[in-house]
């Protein structure tokens, strides 16, 4: 259960795009929006960077590929539900880029 740690910050993601997608508040949504830009950006840079890869996925205690694809998940399918598009098409391109990433440090290792 030490993976937990590793998930404190897409914890807080999932609850803010929660918030966003469901209430009327838009600097919740503005935030949302530039979280999910930065991590399409740093999804690219690793894919672009591949020994980036290596050096950002945590070796010991990684948590489990379920936890990570059930996060990514909620990022897609919140936002759908509360009429934010743009919000879950970035969180489909993050989950996307992700699972690419994974399979191309399979292929490495």
């Amino acid at each position: 259960m030490r993976w937990l740690k590793h998930l404190i910050v897409d914890f807080l993601a999932v609850a803010l795009i929660v918030y966003a997608s469901f209430s009327s508040v838009s600097w919740a949504y503005w935030l949302a929006l530039g979280y999910t830009g930065l991590m399409v950006a740093l999804k690219v840079l690793s894919l672009a960077l591949g020994h980036l890869n290596r050096l950002t996925t945590p070796k010991d205690d990684a948590p489990p590929t379920w936890a990570i694809h059930v996060l990514y998940g909620a990022c897609v399918a919140v936002p759908l539900v509360g009429g934010l598009w743009v919000l879950g098409a970035g969180w489909a391109v993050i989950w996307g880029l992700s699972i690419w990433a994974e399979q191309r440090r399979l292929r490495i290792a």
